[in-house]
């Protein structure tokens, strides 16, 4: 049976509906999608919001290094000690000695500059904290002044008289490695130079005895030295070599056989130029040293009073002669004067000027500087 064509009516209708269909299958999808990208950029933010804290979060400090520039330094000079370190918003925390100064510098930050005390071969401990939120940590290093130091100075047996042999050691040290030489005086005057750590020594004959220091002196490179001593009494040659009878003039003699027995006969007369208020002293031969107001200083012989030598000082002299260790004859003179002379020429070594006239008789410490006093009233200490 012939079924009749569809109308176009009928055409339209259904082409509708299927689009109808399509358009409602696509609208779905189309929701389902919608909603994954919406879960998808909600993830997305919830990732980036994640590193954000991560990276915002604050880190515990760590040191990777601390320096001190250029120690071991001079004694009184400056250093810088600088901290490296990692972490956000650090604050630092210098621990410093009290005797290496703060030279002005902000010890809230990363470095500081210290002033060194004057000590040779000093050592100190430079600290710092570096902190902040989230925790600390803590470093050091350790500063040094250049030159030598003694740890250990020793005189064994210590000498008392002529012939008495003493070994001298001397333990010293350098923290900058430089090389160290090794001297050695004996009251005051240079007994051996460029020596070894140890070093002996007889006592020769000594016409002044009293207290005497032995010292120990080191050198570095840098010509920065440190000394170290031990004092002995020494007995000298001569019964009574100055007024006072020794070099600290302490009134105590040592009796000779000389002495013994003596009747005070007059064995000779020596008639200076002019008065004689100065008070004689004898060296270690024997010789007489006394000074004259016809301002001269006389050396004479023991046995005849012959006259050895005689320097003029230009002046009355009042001061009482005193005899060093290596025999120097040490006098005051009414010019202002203090005489250092020759034993044996009677030249002049040195002269040291003060203020005014010195009457005052010169004594000796144990380490061999002169004392004197002047009518400048001043009291000197004289190398």
């Amino acid at each position: 049976m012939h079924r009749p064509d569809s109308t176009p009516l009928s055409r339209t209708l259904s082409h509708l509906l299927a689009t109808a269909g399509l358009l409602a299958a696509l609208g779905g999808l189309t929701g389902c999608d919608d909603e994954n990208a919406g879960d998808t950029t909600a993830a997305e933010s919830t990732s980036e919001d994640s590193e954000s804290s991560d990276s915002e979060e604050t880190r515990t400090p760590t040191i990777s290094d601390i320096s001190a520039e250029d120690s071991p330094i001079l004694p009184g000079g400056q250093v810088t000690v600088s901290v490296e370190a990692e972490g956000d918003a650090l604050e630092h925390d210098w621990d410093l000695p009290e005797d290496w100064s703060d030279s002005g510098s902000d010890s809230g930050t990363e470095s500081v500059t210290l002033t060194a005390p004057v000590d040779q071969a000093a050592e100190a401990t430079i600290s710092v904290t570096v902190e902040n939120s989230a925790g600390s940590t803590s470093s050091e290093v350790t500063v040094a002044t250049q030159g030598p130091a003694i740890e250990s100075f020793d005189v064994d047996p210590l000498p008392g008289k002529e012939g008495d042999t003493a070994t001298f050691t001397t333990d010293a040290y350098n923290r900058d490695g430089a090389e160290l030489t090794y001297d050695y005086r004996i009251g005051g005057t240079l007994g051996a130079s460029k020596e070894g750590a140890e070093w002996k020594w007889t006592a020769p004959e000594m016409a002044m005895g009293g207290r005497y220091l032995l010292e120990g002196i080191v050198t570095d490179s840098d010509d920065l030295t440190a000394t170290a001593g031990v004092e002995t009494t020494m007995k000298g040659a001569s019964a009574w070599p100055a007024f006072g009878g020794d070099r600290q003039r302490s009134g105590r003699g040592w009796p000779t056989p000389d002495a013994e027995g003596a009747k005070g006969n007059k064995n000779w007369v020596f008639e200076a130029g002019n008065w004689v208020d100065s008070s004689p002293a004898i060296g270690a031969d024997g010789t007489v040293y006394v000074g004259s107001d016809d301002s001269k200083v006389y050396a004479l012989d023991p046995g005849d009073s012959s006259e050895q030598w005689a320097y003029d000082t230009g002046d009355w002299i009042k001061s009482s002669p005193i005899i060093g260790v290596d025999d120097t004859v040490y006098v005051g003179s009414n010019n202002g004067n203090v005489y250092a002379l020759d034993p044996n020429t009677g030249d002049k070594e040195w002269a040291y000027k003060t203020g005014d006239s010195v009457w005052s008789s010169p004594a000796i410490g144990a380490d061999g500087t002169v004392y004197v006093g002047s009518y400048d009233t001043k009291v000197y200490a004289i190398e």
